[in-house]
């Protein structure tokens, strides 16, 4: 519970001791245990801790009716302000619990998805992403009952298909974007070679220059289209490679 929360149920506690307190010595003055404001106050308290004699009260001079009013009255108040407090108090840890719920789930989660992820027999009832995961609905019993590590691998590879399929589809549309821009590059490039002109060991001549830029201007697309079915091949590969720890090492 917040202190605030503590302070009000504190404030609130202490006014109702208050005014049954001035309540008790006017109504029950002739009664010793609220002849005063200090004994009506100690009677009081000593009420809100279960300790209250309330045959005095039906011996008043005020006669039993109010003695039972001012009983009831004070016990059915006392009640509901500690209800309060018990209810506060639940309200308090369950909003506490709303706002971190989702990392005490992950939390949760993490603790055992290290080891149960990487396993060969149930790794693809753990790994396969959102919203994929709904599929564990038909797979997931299947996979744990039959504890087959070609089952978990053929399964894990319908799980990642479409995550594989969209990667793909952004890398080609990448590699066709870029493909132009690298063309244009190039052909300028293999130009401008022969304007420079450089010298040093291994260097061409200009008419050999002037070749290989004509060469590439002509079959520089289909040359770049085959380097972008290479990256598509090794791209491919890669998606599918299992022996990263050796890679790793």
């Amino acid at each position: 519970m917040m202190m605030g929360e503590l302070v009000i149920f504190a404030f609130f506690f202490f006014m109702q001791q208050f005014i049954f307190s001035v309540l008790g010595s006017l109504m029950f003055h002739d009664v010793a245990s609220y002849a005063t404001i200090t004994e009506s106050m100690l009677t009081i308290f000593k009420a809100s801790a279960g300790v209250f004699n309330g045959d005095q009260l039906l011996e008043s001079k005020e006669g039993p009716g109010w003695g039972y009013v001012f009983i009831l009255t004070y016990m059915l108040l006392s009640f509901i302000l500690i209800v309060n407090l018990i209810v506060g108090q639940l309200a308090s840890a369950y909003k506490d619990y709303r706002k971190k719920k989702n990392v005490l789930m992950l939390l949760e989660t993490l603790s055992v998805r290290e080891a149960s992820e990487a396993d060969e027999k149930y790794s693809a009832a753990i790994s396969p992403p959102y919203p994929l995961s709904i599929a564990n609905l038909v797979f997931g019993t299947y996979i744990l009952s039959v504890k087959n590590p070609l089952h978990n691998k053929m399964v894990l590879h319908l799980y990642f298909l479409p995550v594989m399929l969209c990667s793909l589809a952004v890398f080609c549309l990448y590699q066709v974007a870029v493909l132009p821009l690298a063309y244009i590059k190039t052909v300028g490039h293999k130009f401008a070679l022969m304007v420079k002109n450089p010298k040093g060991t291994g260097s061409k001549s200009t008419s050999d220059r002037f070749g290989y830029a004509v060469f590439f201007l002509f079959l520089g697309p289909l040359i770049l289209a085959l380097d972008c079915l290479v990256d598509i091949y090794w791209f491919i590969k890669h998606t599918y490679m299992t022996d990263l720890d050796i890679i790793a090492q």
